[in-house]
């Protein structure tokens, strides 16, 4: 099947993943969603040699970014689909999606576009995390973000540490960007932008986007840091998104003040806990939670 076919038959294949999700078809679930992920990946296998080595440009950089997207559209609609409808026994099937294209063959060529290989990838890990995440499908989340893993220089690491904006895309390279080119965090501000009609369906209303995008990048960012060292110093580094200097405008609203009003009411029973993110611990989620929200709060916007 090549990528005209696949795009065709889009709208048949979401009906067919609605009905099987709804009638606990597991298998073809999985067939249906690993043949379009093999489609997308036989596709960005075969292009990049052909144009590895193209000089950098602001031209080139948006050509090849709307590219990945068109070509992503397909199989990111059915992660959306079944990250926001799927069950327990069809985690693997998304973790395996994931996975099949965040690890494309070894290739050489100008690092910027070696980097931006990833960009398919990351566009079905913000698309499926925060399906899930409005779905309430915390178990889907995190098997997204820890069960799922990235070969990087040799090393296996879980998605949420080799998979997210600061491996993928400088910030004066995303600045590049139609419109982007004043923004702190210029690539989270364009996903924010570009992901936004995918999920009318979902989230028809914009503050209600809004607060699960921001939700996503938040939780994936305190993920990173728990995982990332053994030991959570007093101020901890992890990727930022527009949430970052939302915050500014936002003092009594953020999505910080947000998750803490949760954790209060919750407390254990916090659903992200009980899936099992921070080892079900509430200290050790306070610990990380705290320690992040220090490094962003001594960040300089300005």
């Amino acid at each position: 099947m090549n990528r005209q076919e696949s795009k065709t038959l889009l709208p048949k294949k979401i009906e067919i993943l609605k009905e099987s999700l709804d009638s606990g078809f597991k298998i073809r679930v999985h067939d249906l969603v690993m043949d379009e992920a093999r489609v997308l990946f036989d596709q960005l296998t075969t292009e990049f040699s052909a144009m590895s080595n193209n000089p950098f440009n602001q031209e080139e950089l948006i050509k090849r970014l709307n590219h990945y997207e068109d070509i992503t559209k397909p199989l990111q609609t059915l992660m959306m689909l079944g990250c926001y409808w799927g069950e327990k026994e069809h985690e693997r099937i998304w973790v395996k999606c994931l996975e099949l294209i965040a690890n494309l063959p070894s290739e050489s060529g100008e690092d910027i576009w070696i980097k931006l290989r990833l960009y398919p990838a990351l566009l079905l890990l913000y698309s499926g995390g925060i399906a899930a995440i409005a779905g309430e499908r915390y178990r889907t989340f995190r098997a997204l973000l820890t069960k799922a893993w990235l070969i990087d220089e040799r090393k296996e690491l879980p998605v949420v540490l080799g998979l997210n904006i600061p491996r993928i895309m400088e910030p004066n390279e995303a600045r590049k960007l139609p419109g982007m080119q004043n923004h702190k965090t210029p690539l989270s501000d364009y996903l924010f932008n570009f992901l936004r009609e995918s999920f009318k369906d979902f989230l028809p209303q914009d503050f209600l986007y809004q607060i699960y995008f921001d939700k996503f990048e938040y939780l994936s960012s305190l993920v990173y840091v728990d995982l990332n060292k053994k030991e959570v110093g007093p101020k901890e580094w992890g990727p930022i998104g527009c949430f970052g200097w939302r915050r500014i405008g936002q003092r009594e609203n953020t999505i910080m003040e947000k998750i803490n009003l949760e954790i209060e009411n919750d407390r254990e029973k916090w659903p992200p806990l009980k899936a099992g993110l921070f080892n079900g611990s509430l200290e050790r989620f306070t610990k990380v939670k705290q320690a992040f929200d220090t490094f962003i709060a001594d960040l300089n916007w300005y």
